[in-house]
Order: C-alpha cells, then structure tokens, then sequence
C-alpha cells in the first residue's frame, strides 16, 4: 500500500491533506480531504467500534474479534474500482496486528503503556507498513456502480498532486488533476 504524505503543523502535529481534483475535459471538480489529521485517536476510537459492532461487515468484525490486540488507521484514501474506474473517498478500515504481541504491550502511549491502557489506542500509517504489524483483514468497499471491490489509488498524483489518471465521474475522461490546496486537523 502507498503512503500518503502527512503534512505537519507548526508545533509538527500530523495534518490532513486537501486535494482538488479537477477534469481537463469537462472541467468537473471535486474536493478530497485525505488522511485522518490530529483527530487520529478520535477517529480511531470510532472506527473501531464500528468495525466490531459489524458495521463492516462481519468478515472485518471476525478479524476485529479474532486479534489479540486489534489496530485501525482511519486515514481517508482515494479508492478506485478495476472494473468500471468509480472512484471516491473511503476511511480504511481495515484491521491489523502486531507481529509481536508481547513487544506492543509494554509501548508507551503516553503515560500508559499498551497492557495499562488494554488496548493499542491508535497507530500511524507509516507504522503499519514496518514489520511491527501485519494485516489481519484489508478493508474493501464494493463499488457502489458495479458492485466490484474496490482498492486503494495507487497514483503518486494523489499523494502529491499533478496529473490523474482517475476517470472523471461527470465525463469519464482520464485527463484530470489534483492539486493541494490546504490541511485540515
């Protein structure tokens, strides 16, 4: 999976990222706010509870359920259909665990570390993608025009912004782009 860029604040605070997505052809446009920004934690505490409430689905709630020490990373990401090329915005859900659950007890989140607070309260992306972490079960949204599962842009113009080779929704032209144009927290 890519990595989308984390923006930082004054004080160096993680940032949401703002994209305009905007069609050459037909001059469609559309705004993106990607990742999660500071309300990481929030975010994650909600997602969470979602995800093992079965909101979805069970196969995400069984991985939810069957890890020891379950983690999210509510980072909102472009996800595309292979099929027919719909495209949207969509807060990954999908779930992860630490490789080595006796290691991820005794990290601090804070004053607590991971077994005080019984819980692994939120991690970033950049975490999942190192060895501490493996994914349990991938978050896919079925396309909401064919049905097909969704998956992750794996464009660097989204997480950079430049040309885009995502079809417009409006025309169904490939000749978009996407420029930053602010973060949000």
């Amino acid at each position: 999976m890519g990595q989308y860029l984390h923006r930082k604040d004054e004080e160096g605070e993680a940032m949401g990222t703002m994209m305009m997505y905007k069609c050459n052809d037909c001059g469609f446009s559309k705004e993106l706010h990607l990742e999660s920004g500071m309300m990481l934690p929030n975010a994650s505490e909600k997602l969470k509870a979602a995800i093992a409430s079965g909101e979805y689905g069970p196969e995400l709630k069984g991985a939810y359920e069957e890890c020891e020490l379950p983690v999210v990373c509510p980072e909102s990401k472009v996800y595309e259909c292979p099929r027919c090329g719909y495209w949207d915005v969509y807060q990954n859900a999908s779930v992860y665990e630490p490789t080595d659950v006796a290691a991820a007890r005794k990290k601090r989140f804070g004053a607590k570390t991971v077994a005080e607070w019984g819980e692994i309260p939120y991690v970033f992306e950049h975490e999942l993608e190192s060895d501490e972490y493996r994914l349990a079960r991938e978050f896919t949204p079925s396309c909401p025009k064919c049905g097909e599962g969704m998956h992750t842009h794996q464009s660097h113009a989204v997480k950079n912004g430049g040309a885009a080779k995502l079809k417009c929704p409006h025309c169904g032209a490939s000749n978009g782009s996407l420029e930053f144009f602010g973060c949000w927290d």
